[in-house]
């Protein structure tokens, strides 16, 4: 990080002569803190490591100014965990010796977080560079202390992505620099992709410093990325594109350029629209040409993609959200390429930037009119299927004027588990453009199709487990056992539940799993007598089948008799 003047401080944030002369006595004694061994704590092969630390109370002194701390190893993006739980806190952060860097708040937010997501669990990241040691000050003293989440990027960790040319999978397509490019291997998704729909694009900035370098880009993508990740608890990274100042794009989340990928980039609108973020603060400063110029281009090439216009509005409804603006379920009007704050309670993306949208309205319709999609490919399969059934798709191939492409091959394809795609059947339009093909589904998949060099929305088909079961016997002695049987495809887990009448309900005695492979038995012992009832249920994804309830009555054993007088 470079010196800057604090000319963008928010006024409760400047420092007065008394907190400037604290500031230069607490300072003066460094405090060496150890960082908390923790799961996210590992470093990545390409030595990437994200670590926590707790700051004691004690480590702040008059005016609420914390001493100079040494983490004991280097960092280059740092966070405040719970932010909820403290006053405003601000850092800033130097290479041991060298200069401090202007003060930077650690935000609390909600506006960037995962559709019904509730408090942060973590603040906005801010971008240090490579420094060893930090200093925080906050509005009033922490009681009990706080808690930082740490990312250190190795400097070279986005040498590969400034000198790896940027791909493209179109020639309307501007360049970007893929996830594999700037090093989304050493934090993979917590999970696959999950897809809805763009029917509109929030711009944004990531707040933190202004003046990286371009061989620093890559690095900042990467520590937001961990950040979001291990800090904040996501996923994966929330923004679907990034765009640095010198105008390169950043492929974000996982899933796909061109597919409608749910990110985490605005609470509550996630789920109908594409999100993309410059590298930067723009609050007070201008974002750069470059930046601006890019960021229109992606969004007119994006949203011609999926048949949106760049211009003009569209009712919306929504999500909901911690900071939302709006209830779950008020319908909103919004610009088809809005501002952050347009939908959430936030600033996002600065006023510099927020007062240019306009210009990347107009920068995305001529991107848009000059590059209309070559074609659409729609794709509709059943939401779920029982296990080992075949299942109908279907959809339709188009040309971008929306007439008939007849005899065109299409290519059904289903998501790996890295995220790959792969063809599992190849079909023929008809004279009308249209497809069908009956599937055989035997898990939960999602799946796609693909033509004319384009892919269609992805549809998620789950299966609803084929279940059969049987009890027997059904009248045991207390102490007695019964044997459960069946079968259940696909293959896994069945729970066998045994409840036991009480006076008024029925209360759970047992709860067993077994495997299903696809055929299952187990033998259920009956201590108590009494009367019992057994449900068998299988769980595949989000889809549950059960058995029906049987009865089971254990009896007392007769009573003993008596021995003779």
């Amino acid at each position: 990080m470079e010196e800057a003047p604090e000319e963008n401080d928010p006024p409760a944030s400047r420092l007065t002569r008394r907190r400037a002369l604290a500031l230069g006595a607490v300072s003066s004694a460094a405090l060496v803190l150890r960082p908390l061994a923790s799961p996210a704590g590992a470093a990545a092969a390409d030595g990437t490591e994200a670590f926590t630390l707790r700051v004691p109370a004690g480590a702040f002194g008059p005016g609420s100014v914390s001493r100079t701390i040494v983490p004991g190893r280097g960092f280059s993006l740092v966070g405040l965990l719970d932010p909820g739980r403290h006053p405003a806190v601000e850092v800033r952060a130097r290479r041991a010796g060298g200069q401090w860097s202007r003060w930077a708040p650690m935000r609390e937010s909600a506006d960037h977080a995962p559709d019904g997501g509730g408090r942060p669990q973590a603040s906005e990241p801010v971008w240090t560079g490579p420094c060893d040691e930090l200093q925080l000050r906050a509005a009033a003293r922490p009681v009990g202390g706080l808690r930082l989440q740490f990312v250190q990027v190795p400097p070279g960790a986005g040498a590969r992505a400034a000198s790896a040319p940027p791909v493209r999978v179109s020639q309307s397509q501007p360049a970007i620099v893929s996830r594999a490019a700037w090093g989304a291997a050493s934090v993979p998704p917590r999970t696959r992709p999950s897809y809805g729909q763009v029917a509109m694009a929030f711009v944004h900035h990531t707040e933190g410093v202004n003046d990286y370098s371009a061989a620093q880009s890559a690095s900042i993508v990467l520590a937001i990325a961990r950040y979001h990740r291990d800090g904040r608890g996501w996923n994966d990274i929330g923004y679907n594109f990034l765009v640095d100042r010198y105008g390169r794009i950043f492929e974000g989340r996982a899933g796909g350029v061109t597919m409608p990928v749910i990110g985490a980039q605005a609470g509550g609108w996630n789920s109908v629209s594409t999100g993309v973020a410059i590298l930067g603060s723009f609050t007070g400063t201008p974002p750069p040409k470059a930046a601006v110029e890019a960021v229109g281009a992606l969004l007119g090439w994006k949203l011609a993609l999926h048949a949106v216009p760049a211009t003009g509005t569209i009712e919306i409804v929504s999500g909901g959200g911690a900071d939302n603006r709006w209830p779950a379920g008020r319908r909103v009007t919004f610009q088809r390429i809005s501002g952050h704050r347009d939908g959430c309670s936030t600033d996002c993306p600065g006023n510099r930037l927020y007062a240019q949208l306009p210009d990347v309205r107009r920068l995305a319709t001529r991107q848009g009119e000059l590059t209309p999609p070559e074609a659409y490919v729609t794709l509709v399969g059943p939401s779920v299927v029982e296990g080992g059934k075949a299942g109908r798709l279907r959809g339709a191939v188009t040309n971008g004027d929306k007439t008939a492409r007849p005899r065109e091959k299409v290519a059904v394809e289903v998501q790996l588990a890295g995220g790959r795609w792969r063809t599992v059947a190849t079909v023929t339009t008809d004279a009308d453009g249209t497809w069908s093909h009956r599937v055989i589904v035997r898990s939960s998949v999602v799946l796609r199709a693909s033509a004319a060099g384009v892919e269609s929305s992805p549809v998620t088909v789950e299966v609803k487990p084929k279940l059969s079961a049987s009890v027997t016997p059904t009248q045991v002695a207390a102490g007695g056992t019964f044997q459960v049987t069946g079968e259940a495809r696909p293959e896994g887990p069945v729970e066998i539940l045994v409840e036991r009448r009480g006076a008024s309900r029925w209360a759970r005695a047992s709860l067993r799993t077994v495997r299903a492979r696809p055929k299952f038995s187990a033998s259920v012992k009956l201590a108590v007598a009494g009367s019992y009832r057994v449900t068998v249920r299988a769980t595949r994804g989000s889809r549950t089948t059960s058995a029906t309830p049987v009865r089971v009555e254990a009896s007392r054993p007769p009573a003993a008799a008596a021995p003779p007088g």
